[in-house]
């Protein structure tokens, strides 16, 4: 009985981080209230899986309209709700820019994607350069309706040169 006590204060101190967290989310998941509030933060839908979607990769290259960008993803839940894209400029705005998702669309139709434990493939899609200005780097939002409600969650981002 000592050992096993001894070796479970042992495997608590080495993992106090993830330990803590659990214990916040017991805690919270008793409270209605204080989980809804925790749910607007990102960090705490990841950890709790309710982020629509997770193990995002992304490849791009330049085209002459600006960047396709593509990549993989698991999709975990909700429905797909839309997509919008944004240039990070370097005086700190976020302009959005135009997202066309017709070369992906075109192939499968897009929409919802259901749930899979598996990586699927998205993109290309294409974000148009913005008129004015040079972007130092650029973001897609995924808007998805979930049960706890309408969630937007930063799928994509990267700088907005293509990688050699």
């Amino acid at each position: 009985m000592f050992d096993v006590l001894q070796n479970t204060r042992a495997a608590i101190r080495a993992n106090a981080g993830m330990f803590a967290v659990l214990v916040a989310v017991v805690a919270v998941s008793g409270s209605a209230e204080a989980w809804e509030q925790l749910s607007r933060y990102r960090v705490f839908r990841d950890i709790t899986l309710q982020t629509p979607f997770r193990a995002v990769t992304v490849e791009q290259e330049s085209v002459p309209e600006g960047l396709a960008v593509r990549g993989s993803m698991i999709k975990t839940r909700c429905v797909y709700g839309g997509l919008t894209a944004y240039a990070l400029m370097p005086d700190g705005l976020r302009r959005p820019v135009r997202l066309d998702l017709s070369p992906e669309t075109d192939i499968w139709g897009g929409g919802s994607r259901a749930p899979s434990g598996q990586a699927e493939a998205w993109g290309p899609w294409i974000l148009s350069t913005p008129l004015q200005g040079t972007p130092q780097a650029w973001e897609i939002w995924a808007f998805h309706l979930c049960p706890e409600g309408r969630q937007a969650n930063r799928f994509a981002s990267g700088p907005w040169t293509a990688k050699p």
